[in-house]
């Protein structure tokens, strides 16, 4: 369901680059193939090494048997590493020493600029990133090709990726690779970990913040939802700054969100929300519940800016009282539930790739979460 506008065009960039190749690779005089092959087997083989080790259809063949993920899988793959709209993707079959190396290539347009994504089409793994320029240097062919700024450039990408292999992070919103999540469903509910600890796999992160992240952790609490434990986030902050705790990797577009959440204390805010699509800190979709504005929301920030989609009006205690929000989103179709109710539902195409999803709270509001549901859709 990834993309569907684009589905043509990706189905006929497949089928030329895969065709192609076949067509400029086979001899003209291919009719006589079977009698090559017969003349192989008697021993009459090729002196050439080139030709040993030339890619040739029967390699695609093979290279296609052993792929392990479709062409809409690794597009997928792909988009979640680096969020934006997919101009081409095609399957590229190389041999070298009497291996085959299989992968997928796909093309990603984003803010003006063209990204390369390799993805292994046996692992699944992204391999490689690479920047290929700006979309009018690319297309129009008017890119320079000035080998010390190549290098100079290829020379910075190295040290970055070094850099990332000793563990230091990349700057909030950069595109970063990143193990691709299994689209299996995840459920937590926090009884299985240490207290004063976070969910593995969820970082915390703030929008417009103070240099003051929210504290989020896993405490011991009699009045849990389900359980003993929950996850507390307790803040001090103020104003447009939004506390968050983000998914590491990328979730499917489409898909169903669940907590229970209490809205613990505020003075200038209180309860909180879900977040899903982000592509960072500074850029996703959130409903959040405000008992002290009687309000349910849905919004989406961009560039740290929040901007409201559509608000209902709700009475629901706060302070001890547990309560259950929801969200369902397939394509650019989204509908937010509190406590079993649809009350929230909206189209808008401005985030349509897979992003990280997570908790959110403003400025002071303190909240406790419980049994945190996260579905992917078909």
């Amino acid at each position: 369901m990834l993309l569907p506008l684009r589905i043509p065009l990706l189905l006929l960039t497949f089928f030329t680059f895969v065709a192609a190749p076949l067509g400029a690779q086979v001899p003209e005089e291919r009719e006589d193939v079977v009698e090559e092959e017969e003349m192989e087997e008697e021993g009459d083989d090729d002196d050439d090494d080139d030709e040993d080790h030339a890619t040739t259809a029967d390699d695609f063949r093979a290279g296609l048997a052993k792929a392990r993920i479709s062409l809409a899988e690794a597009v997928l793959r792909a988009n979640r590493v680096v969020a934006g709209d997919v101009l081409a993707a095609h399957l590229d079959v190389e041999r070298e020493d009497d291996e085959l190396e299989v992968e997928f290539q796909i093309m990603i347009l984003r803010d003006g600029e063209i990204w390369e994504v390799e993805v292994d089409a046996v692992s699944g793994w992204v391999d490689e990133i690479e920047k290929m320029g700006l979309l009018d240097e690319v297309v129009g062919g008017e890119a320079e090709e000035d080998d010390d700024e190549h290098e100079h450039e290829h020379g910075e990408e190295h040290e970055h990726g070094e850099e990332q292999e000793h563990g230091e992070q990349p700057a909030p919103g950069q595109i970063r690779p990143a193990p691709v999540v299994a689209l299996d469903p995840l459920n937590l509910a926090f009884e299985d970990l240490a207290p004063g600890s976070t969910p593995k796999g969820f970082a915390i992160a703030e929008t417009n913040g103070a240099d003051k992240p929210a504290a989020w952790s896993v405490v011991r609490d009699n009045a849990a939802a389900e359980g003993k434990q929950v996850l507390s986030v307790k803040s001090a902050n103020a104003g447009q700054t939004f506390n968050m705790l983000l998914s590491e990797n990328a979730f499917p577009a489409n898909l169903e969100l669940a907590v229970k959440l209490r809205a613990d204390s505020g003075e200038e805010d209180q309860g909180g929300g879900l977040v899903w699509r982000a592509r960072d800190e500074q850029n996703y979709y959130i409903t959040r519940w405000n008992p002290l504005e009687s309000n349910l929301r849905i919004y989406k920030v961009e560039d740290g800016k929040r901007t409201q989609l559509q608000s209902a009006r709700i009475e629901a205690p706060g302070g001890a009282t547990w309560h259950t929000l929801g969200v369902r989103v397939h394509g650019a179709k989204m509908r937010v539930d509190f406590d079993g109710k649809a009350l929230l539902e909206i189209e808008d195409t401005t985030f349509t790739s897979p992003g990280k999803v997570g908790l959110w709270t403003k400025a002071d509001a303190s909240c406790s979460f419980d049994s945190l549901a996260i579905h992917p859709l078909k």
